[in-house]
């Protein structure tokens, strides 16, 4: 019997209090390991230490409440191989025996705003890199090694000199620091690649978010001294690398507001982008597996036609051979 490994939350959250974690492991054929990492992952409370005991002493023991997801964290949990699944990780055999269902969520997206809102709560603008977030100290760490190893005499190619020495770069800095930081509160992480910190995002349960910070393209300058540095920034979030991702949103550097003073607003959609990105990719998801059936069963269907053909031919030719 093939065994299940794909579970929607709540039917996990049933089974782990339904029996010892062991026991549904060794039903499952899995380790009890893995499912108490899918767990915490999805944010599915566990029977504490003792749990079972006091049970089977006929204690009475409480239920933990099953909280809502949390912003873009899968709602379709899988206990073994790659977490990380699409449409292009399913074999055919796979596709047709889904019975796909339309997506439906639980909250508004008005609803989940609310809720990042409050788990939130503040979002102070940084001003300086004093205490930044350590991806920024890591960045700022290895810009210092540049700077030792390099002096003013020396030709240095412009790939091995300090990176964030300007003004508008240490900004971009402090924005960042002040991104990564708060969207720490609702369990995102932020990751930077490159030397010079172009590839930039945060993680938003299972969804990767994508953030463009960069000097406005027009060029402009803001004599309004409320904008830091002169130089006007765009902050561009969501830019998806599949079309079915939803639209971008755009902040820019203005005289009434800078974008540090926007930053409580940056952090909330950026969160609730992962939200939005779940969203569409489910629906996408939904989409393709109705299709790519159709198309399975069609194929199936005229192979069984063909096969029929070929068949009555056969049988056709031998009537006239008996005939002959």
């Amino acid at each position: 019997m093939k065994k299940k490994h794909y579970f929607p939350r709540k039917e996990l959250y049933e089974l782990v209090w339904e029996e010892p974690r062991t026991k549904l492991a060794k039903r499952l054929g899995l380790s009890d390991v893995a499912i108490g990492k899918a767990c915490r992952k999805a944010g599915i409370p566990m029977p504490p230490a003792g749990h079972w005991a006091k049970k089977a002493a006929g204690k009475h023991v409480a239920r933990l409440p099953l909280p809502p997801r949390d912003p873009g964290i899968d709602n379709d949990i899988k206990l073994s191989g790659d977490r990380y699944y699409s449409s292009g990780y399913w074999t055919d055999e796979e596709v047709l025996e889904m019975v796909p269902e339309l997506p439906s969520f639980d909250e508004s997206l008005d609803e989940v705003r609310q809720r990042i809102k409050a788990r939130l709560g503040k979002v102070v603008p940084p001003r300086s890199l004093k205490a930044p977030h350590y991806l920024i100290a890591r960045l700022l760490a290895e810009d210092e090694e540049r700077r030792v190893k390099t002096k003013p005499s020396d030709f240095v190619l412009t790939w091995d000199r300090p990176k964030f020495e300007s003004p508008i770069e240490k900004r971009r800095l402090r924005i960042l620091s002040g991104i990564f930081t708060a969207t720490e509160k609702c369990n995102s992480k932020g990751f930077i690649k490159g030397k010079n910190a172009r590839d930039v995002g945060v993680k938003v349960g299972d969804q990767f978010v994508r953030l463009d910070l960069e000097e406005a393209t027009n060029g402009k300058r803001l004599k309004d001294q409320k904008v830091n540095a002169c130089v006007r920034l765009k902050l561009t979030l969501g830019h998806g690398w599949h079309n079915h991702c939803p639209e971008p949103l755009v902040w820019e550097d203005c005289a009434e507001n800078d974008l540090e003073s926007l930053l409580p607003e940056v952090v909330l959609e950026l969160i609730l982008m992962g939200e939005r990105q779940y969203r569409s990719h489910k629906e996408y998801q939904y989409q393709y597996i109705l299709e790519r059936k159709a198309e399975l069963e069609e194929n199936e269907r005229q192979r069984i036609e063909t096969e029929n053909q070929l068949e009555l031919e056969r049988v056709e030719r031998l009537k006239q051979a008996r005939i002959q």
